[in-house]
């Protein structure tokens, strides 16, 4: 998947684990990216980060035309 190995290339230059996935919280990440979806604007879920010790990062764009952001383009412009 694009999004780890974009993902854990920078965190190997940081020195820091890497990440793997977990289907209960891509699950969790698919819904509430369906609500800020229906919005129209991000926003973190700054309660559901505090009660699950967890990272969130969320990213929103598009290129030229519309084309959407690859998940290997929003984790650089993290």
């Amino acid at each position: 998947m694009e999004a780890v190995g974009t993902t854990n290339a920078f965190r190997k230059i940081h020195r820091a684990l890497p990440i793997k996935l977990d289907p209960k919280l891509n699950l969790e990440a698919k819904k509430y990216a369906e609500k800020i979806a229906g919005m129209g604007s991000l926003q973190h879920d700054y309660d559901a980060v505090r009660q699950s010790d967890e990272g969130e990062n969320l990213a929103m764009g598009c290129k030229e035309y519309g084309v959407p952001l690859t998940a290997k383009e929003a984790i650089t412009n993290w």
